[in-house]
């Protein structure tokens, strides 16, 4: 199968470590030449939505970026499918993914499956469920932080022994990019209005 990827250098190696042993990767150079039986990962679209009438017209299935935005406020009702595209969270055995509609939800089991990789189907919100989740870890660290709680090394090494994660949460934050980070938190907290998403003082001045 044919896998195009749509965003930058690392996306893309990181879709050839997960794709590449048994399909194609590659950047795409125009995505009105993607075939049915070709597949689009779009790693960038929530800086470029206008891709969405282009992706509409497409004979293949295109995954769409949802770390920062869901496919709702996109606009997108139909076809088109959501994958959690941050650093370190796409790359792994099961990758998270969403849609629009459930009567979808068989194509994308059908192209998941020709893909060869496990997948989670979470609800369609920008930042998905593990960014989300991971995203307000990082969050209540840096507000830890803040306070005078203990030092960042400790934080990390607590979480660490005590609950088995492979990262602390300062780690985490540089392996997703504290931009990304960011980003995600201000997009969870304008959709849902919790303020558990609302993003720290010292991690936003800190950036």
């Amino acid at each position: 199968m044919q896998i195009f990827i749509v965003g930058d250098a690392t996306n893309l190696e990181e879709a050839r470590q997960k794709f590449g042993s048994v399909h194609r990767v590659e950047f795409a150079q125009d995505p009105l030449s993607i075939t049915k039986e070709d597949v689009l990962f779009d790693f960038t679209i929530h800086d470029h939505a206008g891709r969405i009438a282009i992706y509409l017209q497409s004979a293949g299935s295109i995954f769409l970026n949802c770390s920062f935005v869901s496919l709702r406020t996109l606009g997108v009702d139909r076809k088109l499918f959501g994958f959690c595209g941050l650093p370190t969270l796409f790359n792994r055995s099961l990758l998270e993914v969403s849609c629009a509609r459930p009567e979808d939800q068989e194509g994308m089991k059908q192209v998941l499956t020709s893909l060869g990789t496990a997948y989670g189907m979470v609800a369609d919100q920008a930042g998905m469920a593990a960014p989300r989740i991971i995203a307000r870890i990082i969050n209540e660290a840096y507000a830890a932080l803040e306070d005078g709680t203990a030092t960042r090394e400790d934080i990390d090494l607590a979480m660490k022994l005590g609950t088995n994660y492979p990262w602390g949460p300062f780690e985490w934050c540089e392996r997703l990019g504290r931009n990304h980070v960011i980003r995600l938190l201000n997009a969870a907290y304008r959709e849902s209005g919790d303020e558990r998403y609302k993003p720290s003082n010292l991690l936003v001045s800190i950036f």
